[in-house]
């Protein structure tokens, strides 16, 4: 997409955002709990910190910006990943 990429931070291998396209995540990463298809639904922080307004993600979901939980995904989750 045409958002900013984020330069430093973590990368989140093997995950995009479900909105802009980004793959993958770098950065600060952020999962929808209320999406509970096989893919779930993840985003960058640009959009979650500004939504485009198409929010069908690239998988199909039906992902709400305004009544979903969108919750950080914390470092140590990207660690125990990688071990």
């Amino acid at each position: 997409g045409d958002r900013p990429r984020q330069e430093t931070g973590d990368v989140h291998v093997g995950v995009g955002c479900d909105l802009c396209g980004e793959m993958p995540i770098v950065g600060r990463r952020f999962k929808c709990h209320d999406c509970k298809g096989p893919v779930g639904f993840d985003m960058c922080e640009a959009c979650s910190e500004d939504p485009p307004a198409n929010l069908a993600g690239r998988f199909g979901q039906a992902h709400n910006h305004t009544t979903h939980n969108v919750c950080l995904v914390p470092q140590d989750a990207l660690s125990r990943a990688v071990d």
